[in-house]
């Protein structure tokens, strides 16, 4: 609410002034609402989680390559859960739209199929010590164990998470007219 409030003010004393700053408070919000949408490559302090097999032997008791899309799903939403701001699994960038799904055994993220193990999972965080300690005792450990996955965690000082990279598309929405 503050944050909108103190928007508002800018409008108006760029209004208020009317030398040419309503360009640049707008461009300032587009620049911000790009990068809420995981439009905008972002860099800090994190997490980086890297997925491998349990077996020496890649095909050695295992029916998938990659860990399953509901593994994932229960990753993902348990770093959200911990303080996870920014989120990209290889390079692909989780945002609001993002979808895990298993097509022929195979993991799809974003449409496009993950790589082959290990896979990086980094994760920015305001408090990525208290994110990697949660993190150390999660279920998420146990349930990529069950599919016969090892997740290791590592604290890191800079990350970088890739900018999300196709064109965000919204459907079945309408406009709401006011009355």
């Amino acid at each position: 609410m503050e944050q909108i409030q103190s928007l508002i003010e800018q409008y108006e004393q760029s209004v208020d002034n009317l030398g040419g700053e309503v360009t640049t408070v707008i461009e300032n919000q587009i620049e911000e609402m790009r990068a809420g949408a995981g439009l905008t490559e972002q860099e800090g302090s994190g997490v980086v989680i890297t997925i491998t097999s349990l077996y020496n032997d890649q095909y050695f008791g295992q029916d998938r390559f990659i860990p399953s899309p509901d593994v994932f799903r229960f990753l993902i939403n348990e770093l959200n859960i911990y303080g996870a701001d920014e989120i990209a699994v290889g390079n692909e960038r989780i945002i609001t739209t993002s979808a895990f799904r298993d097509v022929n055994q195979m993991t799809y993220l974003n449409n496009r199929r993950l790589p082959p193990l290990p896979i990086e999972v980094k994760v920015l965080s305001n408090d990525p010590e208290r994110l990697h300690n949660h993190m150390l005792v999660s279920a998420s450990v146990d349930f990529f164990e069950i599919e016969g996955y090892e997740l290791s965690l590592e604290m890191v000082e800079e990350i970088q998470i890739p900018a999300f990279d196709q064109t965000p598309r919204v459907r079945f929405m309408e406009e709401v007219k006011e009355e």
